[in-house]
This record gives C-alpha cells, sequence and structure tokens, in this order.
C-alpha cells in the first residue's frame, strides 16, 4: 500500500492561495558569448630567494586561467 497523505485523519485543508514561482532556467556559461572582466591576486610573503619561484608560478597558473 503506498501512503499519500490524502488519507490522513490530521490533515487540514489550506484555504489560502498559494503562489506558484517557477524557477530560473539554468544558464550555461560555455554558452554565453561574451567575455568577463577578472582580476587575480598573487602573494609573496618574503623577499627570498625561494619565493621568488612561487611568484612566477603563480602569474603562470593565473595567465593560463584567464
Amino acid at each position: 500500500m503506498v501512503y499519500d497523505g490524502k488519507d490522513d485523519p490530521n490533515r487540514q485543508e489550506s484555504t489560502e492561495e498559494r503562489l506558484f514561482i517557477p524557477a530560473k532556467p539554468k544558464i550555461s556559461f560555455s554558452d554565453l558569448d561574451r567575455r568577463f572582466r577578472v582580476c587575480a591576486y598573487c602573494r609573496v610573503s618574503t623577499g627570498h630567494e625561494e619565493q621568488a619561484s612561487s611568484l612566477e608560478l603563480q602569474q603562470e597558473h593565473y595567465s593560463k586561467r584567464t
């Protein structure tokens, strides 16, 4: 037997009017034919030599993504 809640003795019918709000259609960003302005923030915490390569790696990474 499938219970659908219609036969529930504690169920009360609502007399309030309900507002149906349809969902917005999902937009695929690959379908958009426009460009976005973006900004990347790279940070190097010290002046040590090892950090110079870290900055270069961050710059390379974000250059490929934008």
